[in-house]
C-alpha cells in the first residue's frame, strides 16, 4: 500500500505541475522553462542533502554513467513535452505523454523481469488505442497529413520518459531514491545552460510576471518525482508507474480551465479511452 501512496504524490504533483509547466512554457518559452525546471529544482532540494549524504558511498562508476545517460534522455522528453504544450493541444499532449506508464510496464517485463498479467496486457492495448485516436485525425489520414508537431513532441516525451522511469530503478536500488534524480538535475541544468548560452538566450525572467508561476511549475513536479522515485525504491515499477501515470486525469481536468482547448469527438473518445486504460492498468497492477 505504501508504494501506491507515494505514487499518488506523483499523481498530484505531476497532474497539477504539468498544467503550470504548460502555462510557463507559453509565457517564457519551452527552453527556458526546461532549464529552470532542473536549475530551480536543485535549489529546492538542497535542504535534503545533509540527511541523505551517506547514500553517496554506494555509487559506482557504471550506475553513475547510467544515471547521467538516463537524465539526458529524460531531459529530451521534458523539452519535447513543454514544447508540445506550447504549440499543441494541451489535453491531447498530456494524454499521449502520460502513456509512458504503459512503456514502463512493457520494458520492466522485458528487461527487469517483472511479470505482466493478461489483464495488464489488455489495459496497455486500450491505452495505445486511445493514443491512436488522440493522435490521428481521420480527415488528416485521408489527406496523408497524419501527425501534427504537438503530437510528435508528445510521442517523443512518452518514449523517453518510459525509458528513463524504467531503468532509473537500477540506480535507485543501488544508492537510494534521492540521488539519482538529483544527479540528473545537475547534469541537465549544466547541459541546458550551455545550450542557452550558445543560442544567446537570457536566463533571467520577470520576477513579478513569470517567477511565481515558474516556481510552482517547478516545485510540484519536483515533489512528484521524489514521490515517484521513493515509490520505485519500495515497490514494483509495473505497479507504481500506472498509478503515477494516471495523473493525466487531473491534468485534463485542470487544463480545460487553464488552456481552454477544444477537442473533437474523436479526440474526446481517444482521451477517455486512454484514461480508461491507465486506470485499468493501475487497478490490475495492485
Amino acid at each position: 500500500m505504501l508504494p501506491i501512496l507515494f505514487a499518488l504524490v506523483a499523481y498530484f504533483g505531476w497532474g497539477a505541475g504539468d498544467v503550470l509547466l504548460g502555462l510557463s512554457s507559453r509565457k517564457i518559452g519551452s527552453f527556458l522553462t526546461t532549464f529552470w525546471l532542473y536549475g530551480l529544482g536543485l535549489i529546492i532540494l538542497l535542504p535534503l542533502i545533509p540527511f541523505l549524504s551517506d547514500q553517496l558511498s554506494n555509487i559506482t562508476p557504471s550506475t553513475l554513467i547510467l544515471t547521467v545517460i538516463l537524465g539526458i534522455i529524460s531531459s529530451i522528453g521534458v523539452l519535447a513535452f513543454t514544447e508540445g504544450l506550447k504549440i499543441g493541444n494541451a489535453s491531447i499532449v498530456g494524454t499521449i505523454t502520460s502513456a509512458f506508464s504503459a512503456v514502463v510496464v512493457v520494458l520492466s517485463v522485458i528487461f527487469l523481469g517483472e511479470k505482466l498479467s493478461p489483464n495488464q496486457i489488455g489495459a496497455i492495448l486500450i491505452i495505445f488505442a486511445g493514443i491512436i485516436l488522440c493522435s490521428l485525425n481521420l480527415k488528416d489520414v485521408k489527406e496523408k497529413n497524419l501527425l501534427n508537431k504537438g503530437t510528435i513532441f508528445a510521442l517523443v516525451a512518452m518514449i523517453t520518459w518510459g525509458i528513463n522511469y524504467t531503468f532509473i530503478k537500477i540506480p535507485i536500488q543501488q544508492f537510494g531514491w534521492f540521488w539519482p534524480g538529483y544527479i540528473q538535475n545537475i547534469g541537465c541544468a549544466i547541459l541546458f545552460s550551455i545550450l542557452i548560452l550558445r543560442k544567446d538566450r537570457k536566463f533571467l525572467i520577470d520576477k513579478r510576471k513569470g517567477f511565481p508561476l515558474l516556481f510552482m511549475a517547478v516545485l510540484l513536479p519536483t515533489v512528484g518525482t521524489l514521490g515517484f522515485n521513493y515509490a520505485l525504491s519500495i515497490g514494483q515499477s509495473s505497479i507504481v508507474a500506472p498509478v503515477a501515470g494516471s495523473s493525466i486525469t487531473l491534468f485534463v481536468l485542470l487544463s480545460r480551465f487553464a488552456f481552454k482547448d477544444r477537442l473533437s469527438k474523436q479526440q474526446w473518445i481517444g482521451i477517455l479511452t486512454a484514461l480508461l486504460g491507465i486506470v485499468l492498468l493501475a487497478f490490475f497492477s495492485k
